[in-house]
């Protein structure tokens, strides 16, 4: 489960920089990763379930407030626990 959270952190920090090209900056607290790690895991899967849940979950949530209009250029993005379900 630790290295399927180290996995996490890097996921995330990927998403992050991508979105920093856009001028936005996301931020998570230290408990994300383990929550995303533990939603996510399916035994032999490795990765891909990791990523494919930060696609749906955050990605989607982050994309769906930009076209709503909610966030704007150089906003902070927080990942609430909420968005983990």
């Amino acid at each position: 489960m630790e290295n399927l959270s180290k996995i996490t952190i890097l996921l995330l920090t990927e998403l992050a920089k991508r979105l920093g090209k856009k001028k936005y900056i996301l931020q998570w607290s230290d408990q994300i990763p383990m929550l995303i790690s533990n939603k996510a895991n399916i035994p032999g899967m490795g990765a891909r379930p990791l990523k494919r849940y930060i696609q749906d979950n955050i990605e989607g949530k982050i994309a769906q407030e930009i076209l709503e209009g909610n966030l704007k250029s150089g906003d902070e993005i927080h990942i609430k626990e909420g968005w983990i379900i």
